[in-house]
């Protein structure tokens, strides 16, 4: 039988709209609404709570009670306060193919952004624990909650933190818990690549011309390295395949020579003629593990300083 991967959030926006059309006895003053239990039986009541917070993260519904959000087993119904056009647009987004990520990130730059977060998704698809942010240097999250939160195809796992206030007291107060992303699942890997082939064709779309020129010119071109001239075992015979190339060139992913180990990439001019290179960019891989060393040499050293433990320079021998 085959697995179908539900939208929770979705499932959950959508029947609270149903609720405001079918049972408009539960809707008040237009602007709260009762969920009740039996209104979403294909999903755990746990599900629904998160689903719930998800949306309340993205200003659709606010808890009335937020006891609520926590005492998940006496739950048998919810009031909570909603916009309705705001719950519109998210179903709107959460349908469409592409969950409107173009509209939100619309520059070539933001794009290309994009194309970077979704490969570093698909780096760890066979990964069977949870991926620690950490490892991506806290980057990209706001692409992974758009996606999780439209697609449901990524599952955050979110770290509750108390919010301290400081400010005119002599003690420290905690005011409430923030739940902050830390790891991340992979719930639906095809959708993921479907995003990222759909992204990456939209990115190229103004070079589309260029490679058909060249494809015209050439029947097939080895691809050599622009250092030592050995061959990269690739023969450029087709439109999506140097797409392809020139994409993962815009995100720092280049094709290593094996012999001389040099960052090969090419480009190709509005004549259709192509210019093959060697780069000293580091690889998107490179990039991440660095930002993330930094990240974590920083950590240590503020957890040092909060310790009172001074920091030395080692001594020379």
């Amino acid at each position: 039988m085959k697995n179908i991967i539900i939208n929770k959030n979705l499932l959950v926006a959508e029947r609270l709209l149903e609720i405001t059309i079918k049972k408009p006895h539960l809707v008040h003053n237009n602007n709260s609404i009762t969920l009740e239990k039996g209104d979403i039986f294909e999903i755990s009541t746990e599900k629904i709570i998160e689903a719930l917070k998800r949306l309340e993260n993205r200003k659709i519904v606010r808890f009335d009670d937020e006891e609520d959000k926590w005492d998940i087993d006496r739950f048998e119904y919810i009031n909570l306060y909603f916009e309705k056009n705001k719950l519109i647009k998210f179903i709107e987004t959460a349908k469409d193919r592409l969950y409107k990520i173009p509209k939100k990130y619309r520059k070539k730059k933001e794009l290309n952004y994009i194309i970077e977060a979704l490969a570093s998704i698909l780096r760890f698809k066979f990964s069977k624990q949870p991926v620690d942010f950490l490892e991506l240097g806290n980057k990209y999250i706001d692409v992974f909650l758009w996606i999780a939160d439209y697609s449901g195809a990524l599952k955050i796992i979110y770290e509750d933190k108390p919010d301290i206030k400081w400010k005119n007291l002599k003690r420290a107060q905690v005011i409430g818990i923030s739940e902050v992303p830390k790891k991340f699942i992979i719930i639906d890997i095809p959708t993921i690549e479907r995003l990222e082939d759909e992204i990456r064709q939209l990115v190229i779309l103004p070079q589309r011309e260029r490679i058909k020129l060249f494809l015209k010119n050439n029947n097939a071109i080895d691809w050599k390295c622009a250092n030592c001239g050995h061959w990269l075992k690739t023969k450029f015979k087709e439109e999506k395949q140097i797409a392809n190339y020139l994409n993962d060139f815009l995100i720092n992913k280049f094709k290593i020579c094996w012999t001389c180990r040099k960052r090969n990439y090419f480009s190709i001019n509005q004549k259709g003629e192509i210019k093959f290179s060697i780069t000293r960019k580091k690889m998107l891989w490179e990039s991440e593990k660095k930002e993330r060393q930094i990240k974590e040499l920083k950590t240590q050293i503020k957890k040092l300083r909060k310790t009172g433990i001074a920091l030395k320079k080692p001594e020379r021998n």
